[in-house]
């Protein structure tokens, strides 16, 4: 017989409803902690915000936001081996280095460019006789004897503004902040300085013929060099302020010395070209040393963040030329004498190996610290030379072309990337007629 199959009975689990979990203190304790600390953080951050918003809110706004965005996407992968730059030729082009690139002012545009030569920005602006101040961050181009003047960083118009009186001259910091020296009516000059919002914060009057102005690479102190009679003589004086002072930080005279240009540097520092010397300022405008120069006119003179560069002639008719490159600190780091009419200098940033590079009547030469020269023949039509992280530039009326200051391996110099050999219908350079400049 067949076995029988043994029954199915179904088994039913019980279940409790009221299972409770197993507590560990110890990992309970840490999760409090955490919270807590948590807590903390959210409150302080609150706190930070309000304090943040009560104490800079004029800082933080909507077109602060779109400009930090926009200067953030207009970083460029471009290599910096251009050779060749067009741009419209206008009247009273102004040439300044501008963020690892430059800029070029003129009558009715200004226009941008990056290190590798590529056109950031143009705009429309109507200047009679234009120039312009740069910082790491900030272009300022502005009218000289007239009442307009902007703002730009590497991509927009920052601000535009109108003076109620003709425009001395002007300065502009990293941070933005910037001081614009005008004409005044119950003085003759006004010093206004502006804060990192662009907002007016101080005014200092002046009665003496103001003859330039340089604010510091943190906007903390500005300089002002003025120049007045006292009986049958005229004194130079350089005057420092430091923001929100009701008084001068420090203030120095000078018998018969007429203050020419001032300029700051990236150690904080100030230097003040003068008709017969270059005097130098520490950060807070402490006098830190002169260097006369007797007997010697000024011709040329550029300065950048590491110091600065002037041109001497040391004869009558201008054909045996002293060139001396400074420091920020006012120490003499390059001496020579350069025979030929010189039309341009500007101090060199980009080759360790250069002081500074100087156009005559030919050529563009790289001075080197070592004597060993390079020498370029000019570009027809030059008028400007300015050095920047790319290179040295030589500027002609509607283009800007770079070299590249190399030794040659037959000791000779080359220039494999562009002709430099144009010349006028005479057959003579174009910078003949160009003549010279103030030292400015």
């Amino acid at each position: 017989m067949p076995k029988k199959q043994p029954r199915e009975v179904e088994e039913k689990i019980r279940v409790d409803s009221e299972i409770k979990r197993r507590k560990n203190r110890y990992y309970e304790k840490v999760s409090d902690r955490y919270r807590t600390v948590g807590v903390l953080i959210i409150l302080c951050l609150a706190v930070f915000g309000g304090v943040l918003l009560l104490k800079f809110g004029e800082y933080i706004t909507y077109d602060n936001f779109v400009y930090l965005m926009r200067d953030f996407s207009s970083v460029t992968e471009s290599a910096s081996d251009f050779t060749e730059v067009s741009y419209q030729a206008q009247d009273s082009d102004v040439f300044v280095p501008f963020r690892d690139g430059f800029a070029a002012v003129g009558n009715s545009r200004v226009q941008i460019f990056d290190v590798g030569g590529s056109s950031l920005l143009t705009d429309s602006v109507s200047l009679s006789y234009p120039a312009a101040a740069s910082s790491e961050k900030y272009l300022l181009v502005y009218d000289i004897g007239g009442t307009t003047y902007s703002i730009y960083n590497s991509i927009t118009r920052v601000v535009k503004y109108e003076t109620d009186m003709p425009i001395v001259c002007a300065s502009v910091a990293d941070d933005g902040s910037y001081i614009i020296v005008t004409e005044g009516k119950e003085s003759k000059y006004l010093v206004k300085y502006y804060n990192s919002a662009f907002k007016l914060k101080m005014t200092v009057r002046k009665d003496k013929y103001v003859t330039d102005g340089a604010i510091s690479r943190d906007g903390e102190y500005f300089a002002v060099s003025s120049v007045y009679e006292e009986g049958a003589l005229f004194m130079g004086e350089v005057s420092f302020y430091k923001r929100g002072a009701d008084s001068e930080a420090a203030s120095y005279t000078y018998s018969t010395s007429m203050p020419v240009s001032a300029v700051s540097h990236s150690n904080g520092g100030f230097t003040v070209l003068f008709d017969d010397a270059v005097r130098f300022y520490n950060e807070k405008g402490e006098s830190a040393g002169e260097c006369a120069l007797s007997g010697e006119k000024v011709t040329y003179f550029d300065a950048r963040e590491d110091g600065c560069v002037l041109v001497c002639e040391t004869n009558s008719i201008g054909t045996e030329n002293r060139v001396y490159v400074f420091d920020s600190e006012g120490k003499i780091t390059f001496d020579r004498m350069v025979s030929g009419r010189v039309y341009g200098v500007c101090m060199s940033v980009s080759n360790g190996d250069a002081a500074a590079y100087v156009m005559t009547a030919e050529s563009i030469n790289s001075l080197a610290h070592n004597g060993e020269d390079i020498t370029y023949p000019l570009y027809a039509g030059a008028v400007s030379l300015v050095d920047t992280a790319s290179g040295p530039l030589c500027f002609t009326p509607d283009r800007a072309f770079r070299f590249a200051f190399e030794k040659a391996s037959d000791g000779e110099s080359e220039d494999s990337s562009v002709d430099t050999s144009a010349e006028t219908e005479n057959g003579e350079n174009d910078t003949e007629d160009t003549g010279k400049t103030p030292a400015k």
